[in-house]
């Protein structure tokens, strides 16, 4: 399935570095090779579709035998005792390498009790204990960092911006920096370019005047779309005012907000659209933040 790819990917990868012999087709897979199935719920919905037209009969073939190896990409994700870590179960990213070592146990056909292994996986595990924790703690203290970019005429904007996201910065979801945070004796320009090289999403808040602006294009839209290109920085034009935007080779081809490309300008603050408009993108921003840890 097209969600499963990228981890599939991986495994594939880690297993060839393993020594296991790994084919990619159903036409390639012998009698007596062992299945490995990435078990999710898409899985199960699709095992009967032609999608999986080419797999279900190998699956089928051994049901009920050592050669179907299912795994589990999803199962207890919280700490646990070693003697409750399941086979198979790959339920968090964290937990992998122990999961992996096991997997590659059982293609080798040794048994998961075999004394001599049981050291390396109960490290492997402490490990993975450690690792969960620290993702929790940064999950918990790291609030997503947020640079601003707009022109100071679109100064408005940007205080409505920050007013929306005034909750989720006392929350510590997130901390979202504008230049107004540049104290008195601050060097203006390193400020700006150590907030750029700090931050985990950037917004631009488009207009004709952020277009025009020389500082803006030349100093810090290019210092973010290079951390975006080298980094996987995330930028995310929000459009302000109408403005041929689309016409920029550099922000034409990013996903622009709101949704319908339809400036914030043109939606009412008698009637609370605005409001709504403000409200949506600080749901989107929320919803990245506790989706991801922070870089």
């Amino acid at each position: 399935m097209p969600v499963q790819e990228e981890w599939a990917d991986k495994l594939i990868r880690d297993l060839r570095d393993a020594g296991v012999y790994v084919v990619e087709q159903a036409a390639q897979v012998r009698p007596d090779d062992f299945v490995v199935v990435l078990d999710t719920p898409a899985y199960q919905k699709a095992f009967n579709t032609p999608s999986l037209a080419a797999d279900a009969p190998l699956v089928r073939a051994r049901f009920g035998g050592r050669q179907l190896i299912s795994l589990a990409l999803t199962d207890q994700a919280g700490a646990h005792e070693f003697k409750d870590c399941q086979p198979g179960s790959f339920c968090d990213r964290t937990h992998y390498p122990v999961s992996l070592f096991d997997l590659v146990l059982t293609l080798y056909a040794i048994p998961l009790a075999h004394a001599g292994f049981a050291p390396l996986r109960l490290v492997l595990h402490e490990q993975w204990e450690q690792t969960l924790a620290r993702k929790k703690g940064d999950e918990v203290n790291s609030p997503l960092k947020i640079f601003i970019s707009y022109s100071h005429k679109d100064e408005t904007f940007k205080d409505e911006l920050v007013t929306m996201l005034a909750g989720l910065q006392r929350r510590g979801i997130v901390d979202a920096w504008q230049d107004h945070r540049i104290e008195a004796g601050d060097e203006w320009n390193k400020s700006i370019q150590d907030a750029i090289s700090d931050c985990d999403l950037a917004l631009l808040l488009v207009s004709a005047d952020y277009l025009a602006s020389r500082f803006i294009q030349e100093e810090e839209q290019p210092k973010l779309l290079q951390r975006r290109q080298e980094m996987q920085l995330r930028v995310v034009p929000i459009i302000v005012r109408p403005c041929p935007w689309q016409s920029e080779p550099v922000l034409r081809d990013l996903q622009a907000l709101p949704r319908d490309n339809k400036a914030v300008i043109t939606f009412s603050n008698v009637t609370g659209d605005r409001d709504q408009v403000w409200t949506d993108i600080a749901t989107i921003i929320e919803k990245r933040a506790k989706a991801i840890p922070t870089p």
